[in-house]
């Protein structure tokens, strides 16, 4: 084709993605023992290497960093999974706190709710401290009556009288370590509470003096 002369049929936006120069990108890497390798396609040896795509005037397009190793795949695995698992603990947590603030108004209401959850469970403490008083008064008895057969085999009333004495003094004592149980339990939860509701306040009164200094900032003449 002589210059200045069409082409017949070509329409004219083929013919400037003709007149364009062909874009020529070169991939460039350094092996392992040193060598630096290029080409027009990425070396074969660059396959485990970083690999830089330089423009045709030589400057860096982009860098492509090496293909993770197997353990770099299973460390970026498990920062996945905890990355999961702290966003799944936080996500409890906002619902957890949301819960607490519906339900108290201030940190008095906690230790208030506190005092009487515990006033059931130190009424069974109670009553079972003074059965257990009542039961030992009657082993005393038991024992008083005892003395007269210390030679010879109790009788069979003494044995069982013995045997229930045992049995109910048993089942009070474990009535009022339940119970005890109980108010370590509900003391535990109380003050991990309490706590919390301390630090949502505290969060909460962080963030509205760091918004105030913030507008006062906005309003103050520069």
């Amino acid at each position: 084709m002589r210059p200045g002369r069409w082409l017949p049929g070509l329409p004219i936006a083929c013919l400037l993605l003709l007149a364009l120069p062909a874009r020529a990108d070169l991939y460039v890497c350094t092996t392992g023992d040193g060598r630096r390798l290029s080409g027009d396609r990425p070396p074969p040896e660059c396959r485990d290497r970083e690999l830089r795509v330089l423009n045709p005037d030589g400057s860096v397009r982009q860098v492509i960093p090496p293909p993770l190793t197997k353990e770099q795949r299973r460390q970026n695995e498990e920062k996945e999974k905890e990355r999961v698992l702290e966003a799944e603990r936080a996500r409890i947590q906002a619902q957890k706190d949301g819960v607490l603030l519906d339900t108290y108004n201030n940190a008095g209401e906690i230790d208030a709710a506190r005092k009487r959850t515990i006033a059931a469970r130190q009424v069974l403490v109670e009553r079972a401290d003074a059965r257990l008083k009542q039961y030992a008064d009657e082993k005393k008895k038991l024992d008083d009556e005892a003395e007269f057969y210390a030679k010879r085999k109790l009788p069979p009333h003494l044995q069982d009288a013995y045997e229930a004495n045992r049995t109910l003094s048993a089942q009070q004592e474990k009535v009022k370590a339940d119970a005890l149980e109980d108010i370590r339990r509900i003391n535990e939860k109380f003050d991990a509470d309490l706590e919390r509701f301390r630090k949502i306040e505290e969060e909460a009164a962080r963030r509205a003096a760091e918004a105030r200094r913030q507008a006062e900032e906005q309003e103050a003449p520069h």
